[in-house]
């Protein structure tokens, strides 16, 4: 039997998990404006699963969010190319913790996105875009 279906009998066999919506919203403001979930996680004595995600779901969204602002927004001071990969830089990891945190807990996206009482229109949009290809401004 090929392995994606192995996978899928199994991940059909477990529960389907839910986001601790409360300790979502915990990770989301353990964040705060910062594009890294590392210092919210270094704080917790045990971050659950649900606190986790929140904390790299907060962290992405603020990462995606300095990218368009730093690409729209040039200082003209010849530093534009570093800012702009420093935040590229920060997207790629904590995305890469978002999809972790996610796999991990084995929810789906539309339940990350649902928990998120501050979420765009174009939240789940972004995240399956994200999923498919880097930011455009990160391309280069």
């Amino acid at each position: 039997m090929p392995l994606a279906a192995l996978l899928l009998l199994a991940a059909a066999d477990r529960p389907a998990a839910i986001v601790d919506r409360r300790e979502f919203a915990r990770g989301l403001a353990a964040v705060d404006a910062s594009p890294s979930d590392t210092i919210a996680l270094r704080g917790e004595r045990a971050p659950s699963p649900s606190f986790r995600l929140g904390a790299a779901y907060r962290a992405w969204r603020n990462a995606r969010a300095a990218i368009t602002h730093d690409a729209a927004h040039p200082t003209g001071d010849g530093g534009d190319v570093e800012v702009l990969a420093e935040d590229c830089s920060d997207e790629r990891i904590v995305f890469t913790s978002l999809e972790t945190e996610r796999n991990a807990l084995g929810v789906a996206i539309e339940q990350v996105v649902a928990a998120d009482p501050k979420r765009g229109e174009d939240a789940l949009a972004a995240w399956n875009a994200r999923l498919a290809a880097r930011p455009p401004q990160c391309r280069q």
